[in-house]
């Protein structure tokens, strides 16, 4: 979250998880016609403030009734979903997804398609289809009844599969006749990677990273890891730099490794690097990283409170260098490094905020960036988290009196090509430019 969803929304199994008629593919009631109060098979996501989830059944395709999500709010997170999740059968490869959809004024909305495993824990998810402007200057969609189709590999471990029909951005989009049907690899499909039989040799390259892993006060809901070298030695004047990681997605401890591998890859030395990770306070959050300003029932504490109390007990370990305390945030881990940043009294003094969003109604005043320093990394190409929005980050933080560099990659969201170089190079680029 995203940017993408990709900020991860707890699944619930239905009851009524059977398989569907071989005709109608695997999912069940794919027109919407049957329910009482709801529509049978079909479940909401969460309640956002500004979205209706409506079961029309007064507009269909060739039929009396169809699922739409009405949008009002101006911005693309949490994302509003309707959903099923079904049984995996079989072990075809690929999946083919089919839907007819109704536009007015959608900014962005997605077919969406999660793959479960066993547990029910999320393994992946990829789009099969996209609605709605996919540049800043582009239309938003506007029109009558239409298909919209697209086609998935699955991958290996899948037990379940989730079909979600989504709207991130403002819009009105309405969903019928929507099918899914197993399919052989045609020849743009590839086939899923192999499983690892031995995880812990696929690890073998981050075998000399240490990690420990602490509670704040002994808080299990104050978990984070601190990362260092097995053979590091304190700099040469004792203080190590800190660098504070929001993992995007779920932002979970599955990020680990790889949070491991930007300690031994991208960051110079003299660091340590803490990842937190991200408390879930109830079924189905959306806001993988709750602020003080967009908060989430029963939490006990904002992210940006959660990322103070780590540095203040890092501190009580090891003597820090005040001046270069950074944090690297990405997709749904940047709008909590924003607030953090933007705190009157904070230990932070600067922020790599990649393929993310940027809302101010979620920040405190921009005011506060004076003297900060900010680098943002965004694709031109992201589908996920608009580019527009980095350039308006910059844009505004700039005009604040922050020190901002807005540095572009190919490819789209997501961490691509040589990741840790550029993640090395925005760091220092950070150095360089605390005040």
């Amino acid at each position: 979250m995203k940017c993408s969803v990709y900020w991860i929304i707890v699944f619930a199994l239905c009851a009524c998880g059977a398989s569907a008629r071989a005709e109608d593919g695997i999912l069940l009631n794919p027109g919407f016609e049957e329910g009482g109060k709801f529509p049978m098979h079909w479940s909401e996501g969460g309640k956002i403030d500004g979205v209706d989830y409506v079961w029309d059944k007064g507009n269909g395709y060739k039929s009396k009734a169809s699922l739409c999500l009405y949008k009002t709010v101006k911005r693309y997170f949490p994302i509003a979903q309707w959903y099923q999740i079904v049984e995996r059968d079989g072990s075809s490869p690929a999946l083919e997804i089919s839907a007819q959809v109704k536009a007015k004024q959608v900014t962005k909305a997605i077919v969406d398609v999660a793959f479960l495993d066993g547990t029910g824990k999320w393994i992946s998810h990829k789009w099969a289809s996209y609605i709605g402007r996919k540049n800043a200057n582009d239309p938003a969609a506007n029109h009558n009844w239409k298909v919209y189709s697209g086609r998935v590999d699955i991958p290996t471990g899948t037990k379940k599969i989730q079909v979600a029909l989504q709207i991130y951005g403002p819009g009105k989009v309405w969903f019928d006749d929507i099918r899914a049907t197993y399919a052989d690899l045609g020849e743009t499909g590839s086939p899923p990677p192999p499983e690892k039989e031995d995880r812990a040799a696929a690890q073998d390259d981050i075998a000399d990273i240490e990690s420990k892993k602490l509670r704040v006060d002994d808080d299990p809901e104050k978990t984070y890891f601190l990362i260092q070298s097995s053979d590091d030695t304190p700099p040469p004047n004792g203080r190590y730099k800190l660098l504070v990681v929001l993992p995007g997605g779920d932002g979970s401890e599955a990020f680990h490794p790889f949070v491991k591998r930007i300690y031994k890859y991208g960051l110079p030395r003299g660091y340590l690097l803490a990842q937190i990770v991200a408390v879930r306070w109830i079924p189905n959050q959306q806001i993988v990283w709750p602020q003080k300003k967009n908060k989430v029932p029963k939490m006990n504490f904002s992210t940006e409170e959660f990322i103070e109390s780590v540095i203040a007990d890092i501190k009580r370990q090891y003597k820090i260098d005040g001046k270069h305390v950074f944090t690297l945030s990405w997709s749904s881990g940047g709008p909590a490094a924003y607030a953090a940043s933007l705190q009157p009294e904070k230990s932070v003094t600067g922020s790599y905020v990649a393929m993310s969003v940027f809302n101010k109604k979620y920040l405190p005043p921009l005011t506060n960036a004076k003297g900060y320093s900010y680098y943002i990394e965004h694709s031109p190409d992201d589908r996920v988290c608009p580019f527009w929005m980095a350039e308006r980050a910059k844009k505004e933080l700039a005009e604040a009196g922050a020190t901002v560099n807005l540095s572009t990659y190919k490819g789209g969201h997501g961490w691509r090509g040589n990741m840790y170089e550029r993640i090395r190079k925005g760091t220092m680029w950070l150095e360089e430019n605390t005040k």
